[in-house]
């Protein structure tokens, strides 16, 4: 840009010039045109800057390792068309805490950004400025931008053998049932099945035995606690890689898919950083999980002193768990006070201390 100004300046100087030796009229008129011309440049280039938008096209989703193609569509006056227009883009993936700054050309009024996506979480795309040359190259305009865009990158997902002491434990107080195992609850109907000798009368249902024409029982449901927890370190007091983040959440999504098939009621928890309190939330099927994959994999890496078994002490529905998986990025601080229900995971070969859940190892998880 600066040597056009130069070379713009320069001929201001030589038609000048030439106009003073020959007394030409030309020279002069073609010297005012010349400085008049960036005039117009200018305030077009004013008019584009403050009329220019950005916005991001992109899926809901990918999986892990695909290419990501992002449209970038600038709009705005027709003039624009023919600016030169340079932005810069950052790509956050909030789980993992990568950060990616980029510049972008565009040519045209459309572009294509191509991105990796080796790591699972949620891909944070923003724009945060924009650079406007006018045609000449004389002059550009900075204008600050708030437009984002995300995409959820998308775990791969193992099958973890889990072999389970006891998958539901009664909790009369619970309002969530057990999905595999009758009970005493009278308000809860389990299921229907045929009578057997030494079953109550009471139990009979009158109605479907005369509609049946055989005597069917009541089988009521077991209130139980949410006994299991798997709880995701998202702050973490040691340095950590984005690929051992990324492979603990991909074993917290594996085993919890694995639980949630064979109906196994169990919680999910993560520190929120905007809020300052932990997630929860409770997952009974696998449309459950789906429906709260998108909350997990946006779990924001919130650095600090305390870790996140200090911040679980905070939730008392966290605190009544009686079985605790740990599915961290590194060592985590704190654990001598939850030892006898607390199993940590670590993506390593051989974790002191630890279980790995590096899917060649979780053979056998005992929970």
């Amino acid at each position: 840009m600066w040597l056009k100004r130069i070379l713009w300046l320069l001929t201001l100087l030589l038609l000048a010039a030439c106009y003073l030796f020959t007394e030409r009229i030309v020279f002069a008129a073609l010297a005012i045109a010349a400085t008049l011309l960036p005039l117009p440049a200018l305030i077009l280039l004013r008019i584009a800057a403050r009329r220019a938008e950005l916005t991001f096209q992109l899926p809901e989703s990918t999986e892990k390792g695909e290419s990501l193609n992002v449209e970038i569509v600038l709009s705005g006056p027709a003039i624009l068309s023919a600016m030169r227009v340079q932005i810069q883009l950052q790509a956050n993936n909030l789980l993992t805490g990568e950060a990616q700054s980029m510049k972008a050309n565009l040519d045209s009024d459309n572009a294509v950004l191509c991105l990796n996506s080796p790591h699972c979480g949620r891909l944070l795309i923003s724009a945060r400025q924009l650079r406007i040359r006018d045609p000449l190259g004389l002059f550009q305009q900075r204008k600050k931008l708030g437009s984002e865009a995300s995409i959820l990158i998308m775990p791969n997902t193992f099958e973890p053998m889990i072999e389970l002491q006891s998958p539901d434990f009664p909790d009369m107080e619970s309002d969530d049932y057990s999905m595999t195992s009758p009970g005493d609850d009278p308000s809860e109907l389990f299921d229907i099945r045929d009578y057997r000798e030494g079953d109550s009368l009471r139990s009979i249902h009158w109605k479907l035995s005369g509609k049946y024409d055989r005597a069917v029982v009541k089988e009521m449901s077991q209130p139980v606690s949410n006994a299991l927890l798997l709880l995701l370190d998202n702050c973490p007091t040691a340095d950590f890689s984005a690929d051992a983040a990324d492979r603990a959440c991909e074993a917290l999504v594996s085993v919890s898919q694995t639980l949630a098939d064979q109906s196994i009621t169990h919680q999910i928890a993560w520190f929120n950083r905007d809020t300052a309190q932990m997630e929860v939330v409770s997952i009974t099927s696998l449309d459950d999980l789906s429906g709260e994959k998108a909350r997990i994999l946006s779990a924001g890496i919130a650095h600090d002193d305390e870790g996140i078994l200090s911040r679980m002490l905070t939730a008392d529905e966290l605190t009544a768990a009686r079985r605790i998986l740990l599915f961290a990025p590194t060592q985590p601080v704190g654990t001598g006070a939850m030892e006898e229900k607390l199993t940590v995971l670590l993506p390593e070969d051989d974790p002191e201390g630890a279980i790995s859940c590096l899917p060649e190892h979780m053979t056998r998880l005992l929970v």
